[in-house]
């Protein structure tokens, strides 16, 4: 299968996670806001790092943090972050960061890249969550 169709059956897949995942407000009642930095490293010498900011709807989105690996050609691989993030957003941080290594493969070898996330929320102070 050609690298390009793998990736978007890869992300019907995780559309399909992100829909059936329980919302994050169901799980986390006094967020308010929640804003992403996401970093990817680790790619060949002249190739350039990933990097962008992602804001979240809190409204609707999934209570669910999978963000797939950046490099087409990875196969198995991706970032589920849910874990950290939902720990974190119930203990109403504020900020916290973490560093994810991709676990797929390329050509048969290990994906080298690692994701490294910096995130901001904010909560409903007077809400009892």
């Amino acid at each position: 299968m050609r690298p390009n169709k793998q990736a978007y059956l890869r992300a019907i897949e995780r559309r399909k996670r992100e829909d059936d995942a329980p919302r994050l407000k169901s799980r986390v009642p006094r967020i308010e806001s929640l804003n992403i930095t996401i970093s990817e490293s680790g790619r060949a010498v002249g190739d350039l790092d990933v990097s962008y900011i992602r804001r979240v709807v809190v409204e609707r989105a999934p209570a669910l943090f999978e963000l797939p690996c950046s490099d087409p050609r990875c196969t198995g691989g991706g970032h589920d972050v849910t874990r950290p993030f939902l720990k974190a957003l119930r203990h109403a941080q504020t900020s916290f960061e973490g560093s994810h290594r991709c676990g797929g493969t390329v050509k048969e070898t290990e994906c080298p890249l690692a994701l490294r996330f910096e995130a901001t929320a904010t909560y409903d102070e007077a809400s009892s969550g």
